[in-house]
């Protein structure tokens, strides 16, 4: 029964083209739980425990580090920074149940390690006492997250084509590393004020991301369906992240009182990243990387009293490479803006209030597959409100 609730849902406003008209399930239905049930079945109504779905992971980590400060004059120009290296050793096991897309399961008993060197180096140039060179370059290790891990099967949907969309997750995952490089200009130009631009490079391997295959099942919780999209994590090819920053922050201090807590900051950040893709040889940015962004602030601080407002704005982005009923195509984010506030007064050194206030201007979340023209959903968090009380003792 087509419900015309779109209105309702945009405040009265225009409704996003083609989503003209959301359907609903009437409320009688949603609160007719026998009938809800005999149209769902078991497998909602009345899930059993599947001790198949169990499982156990143990992760410890062993590290030796050391770090190196030093302070130097050469040429006269003053130089310091650091200079350091950390050994990790990562073990890693894994017990439970494998469920095949068969519905066959096989006992997991399964253990890794990796080892790995981690160096890292800062240098701090000053070249005038406004003016600052900053160096940096470093090894990283990202480990998988235990969801990522999990030999399990989980059905999270059963789409009208008769299709289960399932999350699986993949014990032999391997960590990402990645080589990172900075290099900055920073120009102090009060006490209080500052401006800067920054460079960066990331050499990225084994990216973690998921992809998804159509895969023959048969699952004794749903014996009429042969096929699903399973969706699972897997180390992917290289990639690179590189891009450069440009911002400034200063107190307008040169006001009158009490003017003089005014002040601003801003910041633009362009990054360019490339990631394997769904498909072989198909290339796409990097997961939740805009190729555009920027910040702009206001704020006052002064006696006790503060107040913030920014407003946030950012490019299109990948959210992910693969999702259910995207097929081969990587699920976009439309930009998005977001204008938040908050005021506050520090009453004493115990006592601290402030409202805090996000989404001022009701931003929605829209995505789409591959091309704007395939829209996926759009989602609004509405405005929040709330009101911080801090107490210190």
């Amino acid at each position: 029964m087509p419900i015309n609730l779109a209105r309702d849902f945009y405040r009265n406003g225009s409704v996003p083209n083609p989503m003209n008209v959301v359907l609903s399930v009437p409320v009688a239905i949603q609160r007719d739980q026998a009938r809800l049930c005999r149209l769902f079945g078991d497998t909602v109504c009345a899930p059993q425990f599947n001790p198949n779905n169990t499982y156990s992971q143990r992760e410890r980590t062993y590290a030796a580090y050391g770090q190196a400060s030093f302070d130097l004059d050469p040429l006269g120009l003053p130089v310091d920074g650091t200079i350091g290296a950390r050994y990790v050793r990562t073990a890693l096991s894994t017990d439970g149940v494998v469920t095949a897309p068969t519905g066959a399961t096989s006992p997991i008993n399964q253990s890794s390690s990796y080892n790995d060197f981690l160096p890292s180096a800062n240098l701090r140039v000053k070249i005038t006492p406004e003016l600052v060179v900053r160096l940096a370059a470093a090894k990283q290790l990202t480990r998988p997250g235990f969801g990522s891990l999990s030999p399990t099967l989980n059905v999270t949907s059963l789409a009208a084509s008769g299709i289960l969309n399932i999350n699986a997750g993949n014990p032999d995952l391997k960590p990402l590393k990645s080589t990172s490089y900075d290099i900055s200009l920073e120009y102090y130009f009060s006490a209080n004020g500052y401006a800067y631009l920054s460079g960066f490079k990331k050499d990225v391997t084994g990216f973690i991301q998921n992809f998804i295959s159509r895969e023959t099942v048969n699952l004794p919780a749903y014996p009429n369906t042969t096929q699903a999209d399973i969706n699972r994590p897997r180390n992917g090819d290289n990639g690179t992240i590189k891009g450069f920053e440009v911002g400034a922050q200063t107190f307008f201090d040169f006001l009158p009182s009490p003017l003089d807590g005014l002040g601003v900051q801003a910041n633009y950040t362009y990054v360019k990243s490339k990631a394997p893709g769904p498909l072989a040889g198909q290339s796409v940015p990097l997961e939740g990387l805009s190729k555009h962004s920027y910040n702009l602030v206001g704020f006052y601080e002064k006696d006790g009293f503060r107040a913030r407002i920014a407003y946030t704005w950012r490019d299109d982005y990948v959210e992910t490479t693969s999702g259910p009923g995207s097929g081969a195509l990587p699920i976009y984010v439309r930009p998005f803006n977001q204008l938040d506030a908050s005021i506050g007064y520090v009453v004493n050194d115990h006592f601290d209030i402030s409202v805090d206030a996000s989404n001022l201007l009701n931003s929605s979340t829209n995505t789409y597959f591959g091309e704007t023209i395939r829209p996926r959903f759009n989602s609004v968090v509405d405005r929040r409100i709330g009101l911080v009380v801090r107490l210190k003792t």
